[in-house]
């Protein structure tokens, strides 16, 4: 079954609608979340901070204000972005902050997994899609292997791409 636009398409298929932030879904029990910022040679600690809270607060923004299709853009790049920093801490060899990364990646996709609804076709083949690529993370994360994460990211890159042409085709269509 093909929907006619994008937007109906994603209110069919999902079950519930992504209420985390994309900081609540990044955020582990066991640390929090935190903006890294290069601040001036002469800042303090307080404005290091205060830099800080100011784009967590952009970004809270910028989610809260999102409309549901936009934030599944987001959770594509932001998926994409964490592999990238584990790719690199992996070659830096650092296993803790490539663990962290990988780790954000996969709960980013567990939520994307848990709001599809599963009575049709579409959200099975997206669950199989989300699956795999949670499995490939949790392998590259054992094995800190590179070119595991190389061969996940196309995939990401191509549902990241199909919806941003799902939502263009969608706005187009509005417009008339």
């Amino acid at each position: 079954m093909v929907a006619n636009n994008a937007y109906a398409a994603y209110q069919k298929f999902a079950k519930k609608p992504i209420t985390r932030s994309i900081e609540e879904i990044m955020k582990q029990k066991e640390q929090p979340n935190t903006v890294t910022t290069v601040p001036e040679p002469t800042a303090t600690k307080a404005d290091i901070k205060t830099n800080a809270n100011a784009t967590n607060h952009y970004l809270q923004n910028a989610v809260f204000t999102a409309a549901p299709e936009d934030l599944t853009f987001m959770l594509y790049n932001g998926a994409i972005k964490f592999i990238n920093q584990a790719i690199a801490h992996i070659e830096e060899k650092n296993i803790e902050k490539s663990h962290q990364a990988l780790i954000k990646a996969q709960n980013i996709f567990y939520e994307l997994s848990s709001s599809l609804d599963m009575k049709y076709e579409l959200s099975e083949n997206l669950k199989s899609i989300y699956t795999y690529i949670i499995e490939g993370l949790g392998e590259a994360n054992m094995g800190k292997s590179v070119e595991k994460l190389r061969e996940i990211i196309p995939y990401i890159v191509e549902l990241k791409d199909t919806w941003s042409q799902a939502m263009k085709s969608y706005k187009k269509e509005i417009k008339r």
